[in-house]
């Protein structure tokens, strides 16, 4: 009897499409007031204090920069990443926005993301950066979001008691933002991409074209996408699964997405000279469109 059907496919190949060598580093830094240099012994306390547990196998680490008073790196037991933390004289002007510009010194921490827990351990980051300058703390700053958190947002976002404590406003949008660019800022149309998910070794998301009516919804969903591929897998490219209620979209690779964008809109390759190397991930309808030429739509 001919086989009138396909045989049943046990197990999948793997997704080359969002593949990523490594996650891209996460890195916070502490700007400190008063003349008193940070003690190194206390950012080691400040550690075991954020995680939990105690550090492991330090050793100093050998930097070469007369600014840089101390450095060293450190394991944790549940970390695969060591973690790297110094302390340098702050720089005049350094500060973003000039909110820590009597901060005399600057204590950075900066290591992989687990990846079975990225919220929390960024939290924990963030947490020994700020506890190693004890009341003499400022700001955080998270220089790969270019945001900065003041004495009060600490308190209540970074340094509760209990292990790997958070505050109740950190959640996945913590690791990432979300950045708007149009040729023109008033009229669109716009497109919009994710900051920070090469963080956990995703790919940023994005759409394109997305008109000015349609500004709102499309941040929504960026939004609600990014959350969510924080810490689930990320789809198969081109492969339609629901975003929700009768939503049903696909990721695609940003370089076959961008083969028909229209003129005058941003995203086009250009736009992506200074872009960080990686897969970047276009929402798509769930299907292409087109008789003549099919092609992927937002």
């Amino acid at each position: 009897m001919a086989r009138d059907h396909m045989p049943i496919q046990i197990g999948l190949p793997p997704e080359t499409a969002w593949e990523i060598a490594q996650p891209a580093p996460i890195s916070y830094i502490a700007f400190i007031v008063g003349d008193e240099m940070p003690d190194p012994g206390a950012a080691f306390i400040a550690a075991g204090e954020s995680f939990g547990v105690a550090p492991q196998d330090a050793e100093p680490l050998p930097i070469e920069d007369d600014r840089v008073a101390w450095a060293f790196a450190f394991s944790l037991p549940m970390r695969s990443a060591r973690v790297m933390m110094w302390c340098e004289q702050a720089v005049d002007g350094a500060s973003p926005d000039g909110q820590a510009s009597d901060a005399k010194w600057v204590i950075f921490i900066e290591t992989l993301l687990a990846a079975e827990r990225p919220v929390d351990d960024a939290v924990a980051l963030a947490a020994t950066v700020a506890r190693s300058g004890g009341g003499r703390t400022k700001l955080v700053f998270d220089p790969g979001l270019g945001v900065a958190w003041a004495r009060a947002d600490i308190d209540a976002l970074f340094l509760g008691e209990s292990m790997y404590g958070r505050g109740a406003l950190v959640d996945e949008r913590h690791l990432y933002r979300i950045e708007l660019v149009a040729r023109d800022r008033a009229r669109g149309p716009y497109w919009i991409a994710t900051i920070g998910l090469a963080r956990v070794g995703k790919p940023e998301i994005e759409m394109l074209e997305v008109p000015i009516d349609q500004v709102r919804a499309a941040l929504e969903l960026v939004d609600a996408l990014a959350a969510r591929f924080v810490t689930e897998p990320m789809p198969y490219a081109g492969v339609p699964f629901e975003a929700g209620p009768d939503v049903r979209l696909a990721l695609v690779p940003v370089s076959e997405a961008i083969e028909t964008l229209g003129l005058n809109c941003a995203g086009d390759a250009n736009d992506r000279r200074g872009l960080a190397p990686g897969p970047r991930a276009a929402i798509c309808a769930a299907g292409k469109r087109g008789s003549f030429r099919q092609i992927w739509v937002t």
